[in-house]
């Protein structure tokens, strides 16, 4: 099952809440398993990376090898998830390595997330649609309560409120980042900053933040899969 859709609508956290509520059921599902891939940049690195999250030690230039391993230990623990976060920039690898785990590992199942879809033969495909009205509100004002505790959406901000969402899409990281100057702008002054130039700064974040940290650079993650007649 592919989980798709643009930058910022929400993929990992629906994935993640997916295999949580698999996890604490675990019937029928015995193992869950979860693999991050946004840092990882090439065929090689996936299959070092499944290794990791299944327990493997992977064995330098024995990739090919080191799928098989991993398919013994999903086969080993029969019906079982593992979940493979941001797969877009890995697609012509992830369809070969995800064939091969499939006639391994028959009662294994793989939900993935990516901005594209793998074009796999078995592929499911789940499209994320953005928020409606009243969800992207909810979420905006939530959002801003947890910047500050005081802030509160009086009947006058609500058309305001729904040229914020509006002018993001209904993107659920853009509202979170917008909802973030809540702390010192007011929904007034979000919507008209908004409407001249679409350009809130994201939050101040660490330096080992994500792409997820600005609107910018959830964009610019999905630029660079581009060819060059594509960004044309």
């Amino acid at each position: 099952m592919t989980l798709t859709g643009t930058g910022g609508i929400g993929k990992t956290v629906v994935g993640r809440l997916v295999t949580e509520a698999i996890a604490e059921s675990l019937d029928p599902v015995q193992a869950v398993w979860s693999c991050d891939l946004q840092a990882i940049r090439d065929g090689a690195g996936l299959v070092r990376a499944l290794a990791k999250t299944v327990g493997v030690a992977a064995r330098p230039g024995r990739a090919s090898d080191d799928i098989e391993r991993v398919a013994k230990v999903l086969a080993g623990a029969g019906p079982s998830l593992l979940f493979l976060d941001n797969l877009e920039h890995l697609l012509e690898p992830a369809a070969d390595v995800l064939s091969r785990l499939m006639v391994g590992a028959p009662e294994a199942r793989f939900l993935v997330t990516s901005r594209r879809v793998l074009g796999h033969p078995r592929e499911h495909i789940y499209p994320l649609e953005p928020l409606d009205k009243e969800a992207a509100r909810e979420l905006f004002i939530a959002a801003a309560r947890r910047k500050n505790f005081h802030f509160e959406v009086h009947p006058s901000d609500l058309n305001d409120l729904d040229a914020i969402v509006s002018a993001l899409d209904a993107i659920p990281l853009a509202i979170e980042l917008a909802a973030a100057q809540s702390r010192t702008l007011s929904c007034r002054e979000l919507s008209e900053r908004l409407s001249r130039d679409a350009a809130l700064p994201g939050v101040p974040q660490p330096r080992e933040a994500t792409r997820s940290a600005t609107l910018r650079g959830a964009i610019e993650s999905s630029w660079q899969l581009l060819s060059y007649e594509e960004r044309l």
